[in-house]
């Protein structure tokens, strides 16, 4: 598991996504899902740009039932953005660094 990135599940979402003043970027993901290792490399890369900006969590969905039925999770890699505990937006598949930035970029607001 990548240290840049927290870990949530079901029981910690609330407060590490749920209760953050702030945006928090969270990313479905499954251990055996090859797209999901690829992706991790690609958040990586956009990390240190969005550092001072938006929380990245990782969200198993072996271990995120409850989070993946509430938030609709059908496909990973999937990203949804939240801000201050509210649902943003969410994008599905393997996307590029281009992609998520600019993704990032539009949601956010300030």
């Amino acid at each position: 598991m990548n240290k840049l990135f927290l870990e949530v599940n079901n029981e910690s979402f609330n407060i590490e996504v749920l209760k953050h003043n702030g945006y928090v970027l969270v990313d479905f993901w499954a251990k055996w899902c090859g797209p999901c290792r690829l992706f991790m490399n690609i958040l990586n890369d956009i990390h240190s740009q969005f550092i001072d900006k938006v929380k990245f969590v990782k969200a198993d969905i072996d271990n995120c039932n409850i989070l993946t039925k509430k938030y609709k999770i059908k496909s990973i890699p999937t990203i949804v953005l939240f801000k201050n505990g509210n649902f943003i937006d969410k994008k599905v598949g393997l996307l590029t660094k281009l992609d998520i930035i600019n993704f990032l970029n539009l949601n956010m607001s300030d």
